[in-house]
């Protein structure tokens, strides 16, 4: 496995981690009845990492071949 393979790996592996971790923190600010605002920077943060996730995979599928 290559360097950059490798390094892919590892960043898709801590991309999914922290989406999970911020899935958990709006469930539970949810059923606290935290503050809308802070909801709402939640559910950002997580929709940037979503973005951040496709955008590497994208450059990923799309890369030209050797």
């Amino acid at each position: 496995m290559s360097y950059y393979e490798e390094k892919f790996k590892k960043l898709n592996k801590e991309l999914q981690e922290l989406q999970r971790y911020l899935n958990e923190k709006i469930d539970h600010a949810k059923h606290a009845d935290a503050d809308p605002n802070y909801i709402r920077e939640l559910e950002a943060e997580s929709y940037a990492l979503k973005v951040i996730w496709v955008r590497t995979n994208e450059s990923i599928l799309y890369e030209p071949r050797k």
